[in-house]
């Protein structure tokens, strides 16, 4: 007695292997960072003088570059360390992993965690090639283009 596949089982095995989706990305913009600002006031008057120390969070914005890479099915984020609160950690060689990861053919979100209260928001429109990452205290918007991590410029 013969065996016969169906017809859509035979198409499955004859297609070539999927390929995941291999970027990089190198994303040049601007950060908007939140800063500690101190400042020295002193008051004299009739009934004496008064001094003391106001700290204020002020805003520092800047120029700079963001690098993602999506690799077999995972994604990492380096960013620059000026948007890196002072206590962090989880990062490996700059890299930051990218975690509740979702790729469609609209967007690449994701968050990444640069310590316990800091977790960054990430999202890339695959159509315009914006980028925005909004953390606790900082934000990045920019442009993303391809990049070939084996090309060299000179």
């Amino acid at each position: 007695m013969k065996s016969f596949l169906p017809l859509g089982a035979i198409l499955v095995l004859a297609a070539p292997p999927a390929h995941a989706l291999d970027l990089h990305l190198v994303c040049r913009g601007q950060t908007d960072k939140s800063v500690p600002r101190t400042a020295f006031a002193s008051v004299s008057g009739t009934s004496g003088y008064a001094s003391g120390t106001v700290i204020a969070s002020g805003r520092e914005t800047f120029l700079d570059e963001v690098s993602v890479e999506v690799v077999d099915g995972g994604a990492r984020v380096m960013v620059p360390p000026k948007m890196l609160p002072p206590i962090h950690g989880g990062g490996h060689d700059g890299w930051w992993p990218v975690d509740q990861l979702q790729i469609s053919d609209r967007e690449i979100v994701g968050r990444y965690s640069v310590n316990v209260f800091n977790k960054a928001k990430l999202r890339i429109d695959r159509q315009t090639g914006s980028i925005a990452i909004d953390g606790l205290t900082e934000s990045f918007r920019g442009t993303c283009e391809v990049a070939d991590p084996a090309a060299r410029k000179f």
